[in-house]
């Protein structure tokens, strides 16, 4: 198994979320984006807040993380955007799939 790195992005609605995978995409720097809807409790400005949301995983390798996360800070709507990453096993013909898709 080789390590690959998931992105946890929450965005607005599906439309931001397809957006920004497919201008991550056409640069090469994922491999592929899963979303999905969520229902959201936060603090915001000292005020909790509810609302949907949609949930972005996103495959990428361990290179082009800064790369990602500048890029996403760059056009994602929030003030202050979630963006989580942690690197995960992978399976050799996913781990070899990852990084071909994301070598310019």
């Amino acid at each position: 198994m080789s390590e690959i790195s998931i992105l946890y992005v929450t965005f607005p609605d599906e439309e931001t979320a397809s957006s920004i995978g497919n201008t991550l995409l056409d640069l090469r720097l994922i491999a592929c984006i899963n979303f999905f809807p969520i229902q959201s409790m936060y603090i915001w400005m000292e005020k909790k807040e509810t609302g949907k949301e949609i949930i972005g995983l996103l495959k990428t390798t361990p290179l082009l993380i800064d790369l990602c996360v500048s890029k996403i800070k760059e056009i994602h709507p929030y003030e202050v955007p979630c963006i989580l990453h942690k690197p995960w096993s992978a399976n050799d013909a996913y781990f070899e799939w990852v990084n071909k898709v994301t070598s310019p």
